[in-house]
């Protein structure tokens, strides 16, 4: 079973990898329409599994997120200007109008709910369109995202390793307790390890600036992935769902994301100005 286990995961694990990288190199729209497919099943698991305990809007909620999604990138990518930002405001509004017709026991929870999740779902995934589009003006096509992602991927499987056989040390033990320092600082060194590659195949960005991209990354992908063991623990669930067969769901896989993104958004935007 465990033989089985394994071959499933690497399956899937191989697949979701190449999905992304060849989605990338297609372009930036292409890239763009696979988040967008992730954010629209990742804010459809987020509301499944808090339904346990609360009651989003969910079918307006998916709308009025993914109708989000596109406007944030069609502004990054700069289609748009920063004026028809303001028309995310309509579907906000919508979900509160929504709300007074849908004449819920706890329209406050509801509404809460439903808003938290496309802030902390669709929000980060529209704006990793960003990090595509900053790696495109600086005449890098891809590698920004494709960093990004390598490293994301080498933090989580040097922290499984090393984890699984030498960590004594729990990093959050409240919240997951296999986790533990000793995983943290060996995905940490996988992470810092593929920055200096990236550095040496991709020279348009100094070392320095890997290092830095490659530190911010794990810090914030780490507290995602236990942000998202938080709520999992709170709702008594194992996994957010079951679309990646050895994985569990989507935002099992994207959790690292949600956080690590608009703190790498920031940090390009700061260089972008020094």
């Amino acid at each position: 079973m465990k033989v089985n286990n394994f071959i499933t995961r690497s399956i899937t694990g191989l697949l979701y990898v190449a999905v992304i990288v060849f989605s990338m190199v297609l372009g930036q729209w292409c890239f763009a329409g696979v988040m967008f497919a992730v954010a629209g099943v990742s804010l459809w698991e987020f509301f499944s599994i808090v339904s346990k305990k609360t009651n989003p809007i969910k079918i307006i909620g998916i709308i009025s997120g993914l109708f989000i999604y596109l406007i944030i990138t069609l502004f990054v990518i700069d289609i748009i200007s920063a004026k028809w930002l303001m028309l995310i405001i309509v579907p906000i509004v919508l979900l509160f109008i929504s709300a007074l017709y849908l004449r819920r026991e706890n329209p406050i929870s509801d509404l809460s709910i439903t808003l938290f999740g496309i802030c902390y779902v669709v929000v980060p995934l529209a704006l990793i369109n960003q990090i595509m589009a900053f790696s495109i003006s600086q005449d890098m096509n891809y590698v920004l995202p494709l960093g990004f992602f390598v490293i994301l991927w080498l933090n989580d499987s040097g922290a499984y390793l090393v984890g699984s056989k030498i960590g004594k040390n729990r990093l959050f033990v409240s919240v997951s307790p296999k986790k533990s320092w000793e995983g943290f600082v060996g995905g940490a060194l996988f992470a810092v390890g593929s920055s200096v590659v990236l550095a040496t195949n991709f020279v348009e960005m100094k070392l320095i600036f890997w290092v830095i991209y490659a530190v911010i990354i794990v810090i914030f992908a780490t507290f995602g992935d236990l942000v998202e063991s938080l709520f999992k623990r709170d709702l008594g669930i194992k996994d957010s769902g079951s679309i990646l067969p050895g994985h569990g769901g989507m935002l099992d896989r994207f959790d690292g994301v949600f956080l690590s993104v608009p703190i790498v958004v920031f940090f390009l935007m700061l260089i972008n100005n020094l």
